[in-house]
């Protein structure tokens, strides 16, 4: 475990309150170096360029854009959806440009956590959505429509710019349709700020683990799964874990490795030959394998584009740990709070709901225990800091 506890970040991530390591063979995602954003704002190059404007990097950019876009015939500028694909992802590099994220976050002091969805900004952001939605700029329907009606208004001329994924980008519109279709590719923007130069806080990491390893209760020798589990950050093991045996499931293409696909017709020898890749500890750790993986269209620029944001204004979830009581309290209030936002969320965009009603959902929120569930979250991420 000595890669995990002599690197601070891992340290906190695998040790609990206590300083007890809670996981093994963990698996590492993204590096310093390869601290990416997969997925951010991308715009259709052909109806950029016919605004005549550069990329937006403002609000103020975005609004200008999305209107001369609505005036030179494109019937819905920026394209969003809802359906299995969380709102705060299409949202949230809007409401990030106010300051704030769609969720609990931590304020630039970096030690008070607070609640997004009650913060006076968020009425800003809001205003801007529902203002934008008013004047026909945003697709009608989006609340009830899915990534595949995003990715199709886009290829029929009808939107133009969305939030995605890179690899729904590459699956679902290069390969569908600008590989064959170039002068409709879609090219990254960063994500706004209010004002030209201000700092993003909340753009998305790849740093983070997963496919965690347990331990059970049966073990006859738990000391030697320990000893095996640690053995997978040795660097060799995990390259023959993640890639297999060279010549076999991959081979060097300069420097770096491409999987050759194994199929259920070759020697079984060969098959045993491939990657158990859910073993291996360290995934997406040099940004050139990044690159190489994410290679077609604006998958490059995309990439250095939005690594470029900051993220420490993002609450560390997956990380923090609760106290029986404290998972009491989120248990009895969160669904009900998250259910409320989401719908007074679209109801404020759309106008179903005026925003001038926005102090009686204020008055509703803390009603709903915001207060209390933001302490809990304070008293955790406190811990997590002193770890």
């Amino acid at each position: 475990m000595e890669k995990i506890m002599s690197n601070e970040t891992y340290k906190k991530w695998f040790t609990d309150d206590e300083g007890r390591i809670t996981g093994f063979g963990n698996k590492l995602t993204g590096s310093e170096e390869a601290n990416v954003a997969f997925f951010g704002p991308l715009v259709r190059k052909d109806y950029l360029e016919a605004t005549g404007m550069e990329a937006p990097k403002t609000i103020d950019d975005w609004d200008k854009m999305l209107n001369k876009m609505k005036e030179n015939g494109v019937q819905y500028p920026l394209v969003m959806n809802v359906v299995g694909w969380p709102i705060d992802r299409s949202c949230n590099m809007f409401a990030s440009a106010y300051g704030i994220a769609l969720s609990y976050f931590i304020e630039e002091d970096g030690k008070t956590v607070v609640y997004g969805m009650e913060q006076p900004a968020y009425k800003e952001y809001l205003t801007t959505l529902n203002k934008w939605y008013s004047q026909g700029l945003i697709n009608p329907d989006f609340p009830n429509q899915t990534l595949d009606d995003a990715t199709g208004l886009m290829m029929s001329g009808q939107g133009g710019s969305l939030v995605m994924h890179l690899y729904d980008y590459t699956n679902r519109y290069y390969n569908v349709n600008e590989k064959s279709n170039p002068e409709q590719a879609l090219i990254p923007v960063q994500y706004p700020r209010l004002n030209e130069g201000d700092e993003n806080r909340f753009r998305p990491t790849s740093m983070g683990v997963a496919d965690s390893k347990v331990i059970t209760t049966k073990a006859k020798n738990p000391l030697a799964c320990i000893y095996l589990l640690d053995t997978l950050y040795n660097d060799e093991i995990d390259k023959m874990l993640a890639y297999g045996i060279e010549g076999v499931s991959y081979k060097m293409v300069d420097g770096n490795p491409v999987q050759i696909i194994i199929n259920e017709n070759q020697p079984k020898e060969d098959q045993l030959k491939g990657s158990p890749s859910r073993w291996h500890t360290t995934e997406d750790s040099t940004l050139e394998g990044v690159l190489q993986k994410y290679s077609v269209g604006s998958d490059e620029e995309a990439l250095r584009l939005w690594m470029q944001d900051g993220f420490a204004g993002n609450y560390p979830s997956s990380f923090v740990k609760y106290t029986d009581e404290e998972n009491k309290v989120i248990a009895k209030y969160q669904t009900d709070l998250d259910t409320y936002v989401s719908e007074m969320m679209l109801k404020f965009i759309t106008g179903v709901e005026p925003l001038s009603n926005f102090d009686q959902y204020i008055a509703q929120v803390k009603a709903m225990h915001s207060d209390e569930l933001v302490a809990v979250r304070q008293a955790a991420y406190d811990r997590y800091l002193s770890r």
